[in-house]
């Protein structure tokens, strides 16, 4: 997808015009489904902390160690969903 574009600001758009709005089903603990809000295109999952049980964690070794899930692109950008709405 990002070799089809030509600048960077090309990329991010066609990006968020391919995910935001749209649903994706998990494919961790529950299987719920989220809404894509946003791409955060400034954070990756191995920038992005978070506490989790008291500790400091990234959203990488959170996948790894509560749902065995490997994060094969670490320069992905994240996507924002919001919960409970």
């Amino acid at each position: 997808m990002q070799s089809e574009c030509h600048t960077d600001n090309e990329w991010r758009q066609l990006v968020r015009m391919e995910f935001c709005g749209k649903s994706i089903i998990a494919d961790w603990g529950n299987k719920r489904t989220y809404r894509v809000d946003d791409v955060d295109f400034e954070k990756t999952p191995v920038q992005h902390e978070f506490v989790y049980n008291d500790v400091p964690t990234t959203i990488a070794h959170y996948f790894a160690q509560a749902h065995g899930k490997k994060i094969s692109d670490f320069n992905q950008p994240c996507f924002l969903v919001k919960i409970g709405e």
